[in-house]
């Protein structure tokens, strides 16, 4: 019944976020807060706790691949897609991405950048520019591309 409610909810992603999650690429997904919220109130409200880490990152304790919002109002959320069953994702094994989906239909936080990897390159999308960029190799040059979906 939870995969149906957050396939519910990744069906009001907009593109291309969506997309990027029905096929089942790793992702990670970075989000701003959404008009004035606050995702540490919201997910102490729900139970968690956080602390700050060394890279100043802000861990979500039970929550391993989500880092609530830090300098700037911005988080991240981690999912490796491939490595879950339906049976294990059911199973609460992707646990930090159905939070983070409850926080988006909530209107929590709003989706602002994608970073996927396909066939060994880097790629990014930032939602209020609209547009992709690459990275071939060293991590420090980003070009314009097309989009690889």
């Amino acid at each position: 019944m939870m995969e149906n409610n957050i396939e519910h909810i990744i069906d009001t992603f907009p593109e291309p976020f969506k997309t990027v999650v029905k096929k089942r690429y790793d992702i990670i997904f970075d989000y701003h807060l959404h008009n004035g919220k606050n995702d540490h109130d919201w997910l102490k409200e729900h139970g968690y706790s956080m602390k700050m880490c060394q890279d100043c990152t802000i861990a979500v304790e039970g929550l391993p691949n989500l880092s609530a919002s830090s300098y700037g109002d911005w988080g991240s959320i981690y999912d490796d897609f491939g490595a879950y069953s339906k049976e294990e994702r059911e199973n609460g094994y992707n646990k930090s991405f159905n939070i983070f989906c409850k926080m988006y239909e909530e209107g929590i936080v709003e989706l602002w950048r994608i970073t996927l990897y396909i066939n060994k390159f880097c790629y990014m999308y930032d939602d209020v520019k609209k547009s992709w960029s690459v990275n071939k190799y060293d991590g420090k040059h980003w070009n314009d591309c097309d989009s690889p979906l």
